[in-house]
């Protein structure tokens, strides 16, 4: 006869979930939000925040690139499922069917988008819109609808780039179990996010 859990291996087993959950969120969640960024960085304002007013959440994350914006833009404008990829883990993000494939290469066709174009992530085509676009600069998608919008802007540093990206993120309108659903995935999408970062350093440094 198969064993079940008992009423209590469940609740204990609840409640250990529970802790991890909170401790997640009061731990290491501030610190994921900031990665790599500074006070400075965090606390100032970017162009594409404004988009939206009232965020439920933001997060700015940021590393240093050596090489000039000039080299480390190709990357950026050319980010999307269907264009360059995301430069993340594509082993990760493939099993969900969403057949993403991140370029080694810069791609010429990909390298002027446009305010309107649909930027996509996943295969129905779903995904921000380019809001503002400035070469070598910036990047600001959003999403329709206007309850996302993702920002990559290069700063120049000497012979080097800092390259941040902030995430704006508001829950009106969002039904629970969608709210729910964005929460329990955060870590997850601080784990992709780093590794766009990463990968973005790794090609326009020509390293790997």
């Amino acid at each position: 006869m198969k064993a079940t859990p008992s009423g209590r291996t469940v609740r204990l087993c609840a409640l250990a979930a529970a802790a991890v959950f909170v401790a997640y969120r009061l731990l290491l969640r501030p610190r994921h939000l900031r990665w790599g960024a500074s006070n400075d960085e965090t606390e100032r304002s970017m162009p594409g925040d404004e988009l939206i007013e009232e965020p439920d959440m933001i997060s700015t994350r940021a590393i240093s690139i050596e090489a000039p914006p000039d080299r480390v833009w190709p990357w950026v404008a050319q980010i999307g499922r269907d264009r360059g990829g995301f430069y993340s883990y594509d082993w990760i993000e493939n099993p969900f069917g969403l057949d993403i494939h991140s370029a080694d290469r810069v791609v010429a066709e990909y390298q002027s988008p446009e305010a309107g174009e649909r930027i996509a992530l996943a295969p129905d085509g779903s995904g921000p819109d380019v809001e503002l676009v400035e070469k070598d600069r910036l990047l600001v998608l959003r999403e329709p609808g206007g309850g996302w919008t993702w920002t990559f802007m290069l700063e120049p540093s000497g012979d080097c780039t800092r390259l941040l990206v902030r995430n704006r993120w508001s829950n009106a309108g969002r039904p629970f179990f969608f709210r729910l659903f964005t929460t329990l995935i955060d870590p997850a999408v601080f784990v992709m996010e780093r590794k766009t970062l990463r990968g973005i350093r790794e090609r326009a440094e020509g390293v790997g």
